[in-house]
């Protein structure tokens, strides 16, 4: 009996690490497949890849830490890091918020752009953000919806009437982008 269990449990200890190891894989391939599936409309697509051509949308899979993968997915499941689209200008047209990183993968920084159309249904696109440097966390986008937001000091406050726009360097701060008289304007929402 004593050989028996001496077998038997590397042998089931191998089985979950396999099969732990299998779910994780599972995970990652759900959270790619989210950002294969929210694009973007071909207007806005053709837009970025004409004013944007060395850069491209942040997918889950350059969250480099595992943690920060994993924080995506808990909270997160169906959307991609790198697309928010909301009624951030107006509730008639939706607006489409992308973070943007370097194709080639060797070189630094993000940029943060919004793609709306204009009074003549023109796309055009506002860099909110950009960075030529490394940055130190992962960083991600998404929509919140309209309400109350406050400062990280909570010495200032906005109400939103649309939706506004969050870039989040995961952990470690966040800064929300609204629209108010005709411009973007941000508050620094943790720090």
């Amino acid at each position: 009996m004593r050989n028996m269990r001496t077998v038997v449990w590397p042998v089931v200890f191998v089985s979950l690490l396999f099969a732990l190891g299998n779910g994780a894989s599972l995970r990652s391939q759900q959270l790619q497949d989210a950002c294969d599936k929210l694009s973007f409309p071909v207007e806005v697509e053709q837009l970025l890849a004409a004013k944007f051509p060395s850069w491209r949308v942040l997918r889950i899979g350059d969250l480099a830490d595992p943690h920060d993968r994993e924080l995506w997915l808990k909270g997160n499941p169906k959307e991609c890091p790198g697309i928010a689209a909301g009624h951030f200008e107006s509730k008639a047209h939706v607006s489409y918020a992308a973070l943007l990183i370097p194709r080639d993968l060797g070189r630094p920084g993000y940029r943060l752009v919004v793609v709306t159309t204009d009074r003549k249904g023109q796309y055009r696109a506002v860099v909110l953000e950009k960075s030529d440097n490394p940055i130190p966390r992962a960083e991600v986008v998404y929509r919140v919806p309209p309400g109350k937001y406050f400062d990280a000091q909570r010495l200032r406050s906005v109400q939103l009437a649309l939706d506004g726009i969050q870039k989040e360097r995961m952990e470690a701060g966040a800064t929300l982008y609204y629209w108010k008289g005709g411009q973007y304007h941000r508050l620094i929402v943790s720090e």
